[in-house]
């Protein structure tokens, strides 16, 4: 068994647990102001959408404030690069942490953090995000999250005071991880003429 050594991510997004509560939380400000009285109407995956959406406009205002940031849009998908190594995205997580997503090439890469085409090599995918109240109508928590696969490697959670909660939670040692391919590319049989 391997030990993970997570000081070093905690390091590089310290400056910003500001910007991402604040991102956070103005998102669910948006939600609450606009579609207070139209919510019933909206199926949980429209309102994860809009409140993403409001979460990442946020998220570029504060970005342009810091020249060692920056936002990189990849298919559909936005992350905020902290010097080379960390590249974090906006998520609704589930109760136990875990950003979930349709199971494309991209996501499965993300979630395993296997480098993307033009990403910076070695740098980890973590998600900025919010788990949802028992009765799916707000958020309970904030938190920033560390996965691979389906294991939350590491996690720290935000406070609702704009000050980092005093606790680190390492995941217990764990196996190397192996790459899998979850769907396997399928060769077309070549045609002979």
């Amino acid at each position: 068994m391997l030990s993970y050594d997570y000081s070093d991510l905690e390091t590089s997004l310290a400056p910003y647990f500001d910007l991402f509560h604040t991102a956070v939380t103005f998102g669910w400000n948006e939600w609450r102001r606009k579609y207070k009285d139209d919510a019933s109407i909206l199926t949980r995956r429209s309102r994860a959408s809009i409140v993403r959406d409001h979460i990442l406009s946020k998220a570029i205002a504060l970005v342009a404030d810091k020249p060692e940031l920056r936002i990189v849009s990849y298919r559909g998908r936005d992350f905020i690069v902290i010097h080379d190594q960390v590249l974090v995205t906006f998520k609704k997580l589930d109760r136990k942490g875990r950003a979930s997503n349709p199971a494309t090439d991209q996501s499965t890469k993300i979630n395993e953090q296997i480098p993307l085409s033009g990403m910076p090599l070695g740098a980890k995918y973590v998600q900025a995000g919010y788990i949802l109240d028992v009765t799916q109508s707000d958020f309970q928590e904030m938190r920033l999250t560390y996965q691979c696969g389906t294991d939350v490697l590491w996690h720290l959670t935000l406070s609702d005071a704009n000050v980092p909660a005093p606790r680190l939670e390492d995941a217990p040692q764990q196996p190397e991880r192996v790459s899998r391919n979850i769907r396997p590319k399928i060769e077309k049989p070549s045609v002979i003429k």
